[in-house]
């Protein structure tokens, strides 16, 4: 039986009248009449008992009457849940984050949100980042613009010199007199050792592109999992690397100097192309891209 069907019998049940169910539902007395003899037809008993204008349910119209009236109850139960879920999506924001820069602008923006939104922040390399968005495990990620997927839309968040870090008391910037304002050919420094973040990270991605485009092969040390690791090994002079211009110390013992060929970083915020996004997560999007200047 369909649902319009079980909410036609039970309303002629409860009226207890057809002419007064038909008003209810706002249809034809006799078109429920025939609805009503085509259902006792298919069934193969009567389920009312006529006495003139009015109906009462027979002992087979009552075992009919009580499961139909569970069915109901059940659709209007499944139904409800559905529209809390609904409305629990369009308050939610599951965003996978690489980093504590990005927790960082992260925050400022959700300060502007309602205050009813749910925030889950998901903290994630940033190569497992993509598949994760692709895989509806989250909303939206914060990703380097370096390979854009087909299957995502992107939203321009910033874009940054990466420049080498290197310690003044590093031999290679002693014996060249480095300033921070000085360019670097990083072919001079072939012979140096280098800390590089791991293969999971942003600045791995970034750093692997471009030495594949500059055709350099660094002399790796020391392979780091965090920035702040990365900086202490160069400020003890045992390695050099590469890290964001504002993310260089201005109190430590490090310098930041530009690259004779330019590296960049470019971030964004990333979700699936082509998906109606609601509520919580429009206005995410709608910040985002007001308030770039914030990251």
């Amino acid at each position: 039986m369909e649902l319009n069907e079980i909410k036609y019998f039970l309303t002629i049940a409860e009226e207890g009248s057809l002419t007064k169910a038909a008003q209810k539902l706002y249809i034809t007395q006799p078109g429920l009449s025939r609805f009503l003899s085509k259902l006792e037809r298919t069934i193969g008993t009567l389920l009312f008992y006529r006495l003139g204008n009015n109906l009462s349910l027979t002992p087979a119209g009552k075992i009919y009457y009580e499961n139909a009236k569970k069915i109901w109850e059940i659709q209007n139960d499944c139904m409800e849940k559905i529209r809390n879920i609904s409305i629990d999506d369009q308050r939610t924001i599951r965003l996978s984050l690489p980093g504590e820069r990005c927790v960082s602008f992260v925050m400022k923006l959700i300060g502007k949100m309602p205050s009813d939104t749910m925030v889950q922040l998901v903290e994630s390399e940033s190569t497992r980042i993509v598949d994760a968005i692709k895989h509806h495990d989250v909303d939206f990620g914060m990703v380097d613009l370096l390979k854009e997927d087909p299957e995502l839309a992107y939203v321009p968040i910033s874009q940054e010199e990466i420049v080498l870090i290197i310690s003044p008391d590093h031999p290679f910037a002693v014996r060249n007199s480095l300033k921070k304002n000085d360019v670097v050919n990083l072919m001079s420094l072939r012979d140096e050792l280098f800390a590089l973040q791991r293969d999971n990270t942003f600045m791995w991605a970034l750093c692997s592109d471009y030495f594949e485009r500059i055709h350099f092969s660094p002399n790796v040390r020391f392979l780091v999992h965090s920035n702040k690791t990365n900086l202490e090994i160069v400020e003890s002079g045992m390695a050099v690397g590469f890290c964001v211009k504002s993310g260089v110390p201005k109190h430590r013992n490090i310098m930041g100097v530009s690259l004779q060929i330019p590296f960049s970083q470019k971030i964004a915020l990333a979700y699936r192309k082509n998906e109606s996004i609601r509520g919580a997560k429009k206005k995410f999007v709608e910040l985002v891209e007001e308030n770039r200047e914030l990251f």
